[in-house]
């Protein structure tokens, strides 16, 4: 069964970062933090995670963010804007996250 982030279209991208990156980034549009996450290898998580969909992501059980960002990174891109990658460097990434979310709010996230 399909997940509810798991209809739609998707498309593929890549960013060109080094291997191992530790952090928290924030995807932006139009000057609006859209989403805050964390992550152990930035290249990763957006190359073969957000950027590259495969069918079990969008099935109960697969990963329903990863269909989330996509799709909203397609949207945006359909409108001719762009979304920017901001990243910090951080090893209490956790911490950071969730005090950035609280103060933005941002809408793609939860």
């Amino acid at each position: 069964m399909l997940h509810k982030h798991g209809y739609g279209a998707f498309c593929k991208f890549r960013i060109s970062v080094p291997r191992g990156l530790i952090g928290v980034y924030a995807l932006v549009v139009d000057g609006l933090v859209c989403y805050i996450g964390e992550c152990e290898d930035l290249g990763k998580r957006f190359n073969t995670g957000y950027g590259n969909i495969s069918p079990r992501n969008c099935y109960q059980g697969g990963q329903p963010t990863n269909c989330k960002i996509n799709h909203r990174v397609l949207d945006v891109s359909n409108t001719g804007e762009s979304v920017n990658l901001y990243f910090h460097s951080t090893s209490s990434r956790h911490l950071v996250e969730k005090r950035l979310i609280t103060q933005f709010s941002p809408p793609w996230n939860g």
